[in-house]
């Protein structure tokens, strides 16, 4: 008997069920017909927005292609300059051989830096040259002074030389008006020219 009665519940349960399915049913059934009659009086607006969405999404596709090849284009032309930075890396890079040639090269350098600096003048070194220089060579005022005598001598000669000139002159000039062979008149004129 227990057995019955849990039937019973369950069948009771299952008609419940089913009225109450049912009852949902036709409350749905009023609700899409509701739908189906607002879709109906608005299908020319939905069909208006459903073509300017197409419109839009053509529009837009245009739009994407054109974008799309710029960017393709922005694309090749950056692989282009990175090929081409890539071949200049290529040939101007370093390599190790270079590097090591470059370390003896420096180290060559700086043994002749080295070499450069131990032969190079000091203040000190040109100094002592200075002072040897000095007691070489003749300084100015000693030019001078020998320079003055010199001139000094050269107007005593020329000096000595025009009064031997003079001389001569007057004596040659006595000589002739002595042996009467000028008049006194162009003794006189002789003379003076002396």
């Amino acid at each position: 008997m227990a057995n019955s009665t849990k039937n019973n519940q369950h069948s009771a349960t299952i008609k419940e069920v089913l009225l109450a399915v049912n009852s949902l049913a036709g409350e749905n059934e009023k609700q899409f017909k509701g739908v189906y009659e607002a879709i109906g009086k608005n299908e020319k607006k939905i069909q208006e927005v459903s073509d300017g969405l197409n419109s839009l999404a053509g529009e837009n596709e245009k739009q994407f292609d054109e974008i799309l090849a710029v960017v393709n284009d922005f694309a090749g032309q950056v692989d282009g300059r990175f090929a081409k930075i890539e071949g200049t890396m290529a040939t101007k890079m370093a390599t190790k051989q270079d590097l090591a040639n470059l370390e003896s090269k420096m180290v060559n350098l700086e043994s002749k830096m080295v070499n450069l600096e131990s032969n190079m003048v000091t203040v000190d070194k040109m100094d002592l040259m200075e002072s040897r220089l000095a007691a070489k060579f003749v300084t100015k005022s000693y030019l001078d002074d020998k320079l003055a005598d010199q001139t000094s001598e050269i107007f005593l000669r020329l000096d000595r030389r025009q009064n031997k000139d003079r001389s001569f002159k007057e004596n040659l000039v006595g000589v002739i008006s002595g042996h009467s062979l000028i008049t006194p008149k162009e003794s006189n004129k002789l003379k003076e020219l002396i």
